[in-house]
């Protein structure tokens, strides 16, 4: 049998001009399932920078993927006039783009949708292509009882119809899975866990005479950044043999940098490294001996994944699915908010850091989270789903 044809389509989140980082989990997924099918993404999204009603298309072809992302306009007043224009424009900018892939003469055997879908997409699906199956994949953190952001009787409605008649229902780890039936949203479930670029994401050394710990996030608050400057300002007072490079940018970089200065760790202990693409996380973790994430919820982030790949011991707080990733074998897990306790974990893995074997982690990464792995498992569901 000849490649099956899989329209890939994002709800809220892929890279575009707006942000080319935006949801780069399921553009690693869309690359993995193109090993072993024919990958069409179609991505709506709105561009505060377009004027109202106004739509540009952009169709690139990178890898092998075919990828049409179609930009509106919308008014952005009020919040209901700004939901309505909202609904509207993706309507119009969703046509649009329909018409540009019939051009093609692209016959679509499997929808796979991502994220819980706006409203617009559910309403395309199930009159445009009722006759077409779909499958939907979640990577979003809102069904945790520590967001709760998954409200709204509408939302929660449509929801529950849209995993129903999903063929398959596709989670990043069991936790999600959990909380998304906890919500009553019953369909047919399967774990497929994050996407990594193993080649990319691979051993190295620190050739550092200092043990290098290194965090990468988007300083939101929930990754409680300055949570960790304390605790590492508490092992500076009985160790000097560490460095800690934190990577990324966001609301609390400033206030994390003005805690570093006023401890003194900036620049003797605290390396602000700043926001950079795949490439500088990749080449700053294999610089690095332990991963360090201290957030207070979490789904299943692919930083964890991507520090395995590295051979990275992990230090993290047991939430979400990250417990489904890290034992003793690999690091230590600790509870959200306690500065005490991430103190003991980071000075316990200094002091034992030769047990972990960085071959073995990076090979337990491989197993679970490489292109052929994922592709293989979404071949599998996309099988089952076209009869």
């Amino acid at each position: 049998m000849g490649k099956k044809n899989i329209l890939f389509w994002p709800g809220w989140w892929y890279p575009s001009r707006i942000d080319s980082l935006s949801g780069i989990f399921i553009k690693r997924h869309a690359e993995a399932v193109s090993i072993y099918s024919n990958v069409i993404v179609l991505y709506i999204t709105s561009d505060s920078n377009l004027k109202n009603k106004k739509i540009e298309l952009e169709f690139s072809e990178e890898r092998g993927i075919k990828t049409l992302i179609v930009y509106y306009g919308f008014s952005n007043r009020f919040a209901l006039i700004n939901k309505i224009t909202n609904f509207i424009g993706y309507i119009n900018a969703g046509k649009i783009g329909f018409n540009y892939l019939k051009e093609m003469k692209i016959k679509i055997d499997l929808i796979h949708c991502h994220v819980n879908p706006p409203f617009a997409q559910v309403l395309f699906l199930f009159t445009r292509f009722k006759k077409i199956p779909y499958i939907f994949s979640e990577h979003w953190s809102g069904y945790l009882k520590e967001s709760g952001s998954y409200k709204g009787i509408l939302r929660k409605v449509l929801t529950r119809i849209f995993v129903k008649k999903a063929k398959y229902v596709t989670t990043v780890s069991e936790n999600l899975k959990r909380n998304m039936i906890r919500h009553k949203l019953y369909g047919k479930y399967a774990v497929v866990p994050n996407v990594v670029d193993t080649n990319l994401f691979s051993l190295s050394k620190n050739n550092s005479k200092k043990i290098r710990f290194i965090h990468v996030s988007g300083f939101s608050k929930l990754k409680n950044v300055p949570g960790i400057i304390r605790a590492v300002f508490q092992l500076s007072k009985v160790r000097n043999d560490f460095e800690l490079y934190l990577v990324g940018d966001g609301e609390t970089k400033k206030e994390s940098e003005l805690i570093a200065e006023k401890f003194g760790l900036k620049g003797r202990y605290i390396f602000f490294v700043g926001g950079v693409d795949t490439y500088g996380v990749a080449n700053e973790m294999k610089k690095s001996d332990i991963f360090v994430l201290f957030s207070d919820y979490e789904n299943s982030p692919c930083v964890i994944a991507e520090s395995l790949s590295c051979g990275l011991t992990i230090i993290s707080t047991d939430v979400g699915g990250v417990s489904e990733l890290v034992n003793s074998e690999n690091g230590i897990l600790v509870v959200p908010r306690d500065e005490k306790k991430l103190f003991e974990a980071l000075n316990i893995i200094l002091n034992s850091l030769g047990k972990y074997d960085r071959s073995k982690i990076r090979q337990f990464a491989v197993d679970t989270f490489s292109y052929k792995v994922a592709g293989g498992k979404f071949l599998q569901i996309y099988e089952e789903s076209v009869t």
